[in-house]
């Protein structure tokens, strides 16, 4: 599932069931280029068909782009059990 939202506003913006590249780059590409350079941030999972989808639709991405802090610390913990063998709650 994709959610596009205002960071300041928490107005949403998109919302669809886009499981493959071309759904955040169709949405995207939707955005005048006025609009896409003036988008100030974006946070994504870390699933890489999202952060294509933005590196190659907005200008600046790579310096605009994070990852959320749920997957981060989810991948974390899972290298922690893989080279400890410990089993990790989130």
């Amino acid at each position: 599932m994709i959610i596009v939202s205002d960071q300041e506003t928490g107005t949403l913006l998109h919302q669809g069931d886009d499981s493959k590249i071309e759904g955040p780059k169709e949405w995207c590409n939707r955005l005048s280029e006025e609009q896409r350079i003036a988008i100030e941030s974006v946070s994504t999972d870390m699933w890489p068909a999202f952060a294509h989808a933005t590196l190659e639709s907005l200008p600046g991405a790579e310096e605009k782009t994070t990852f959320d802090k749920f997957h981060i610390a989810k991948g974390f913990y899972a290298n922690c059990e893989l080279s400890s063998g410990t089993p990790t709650k989130i």
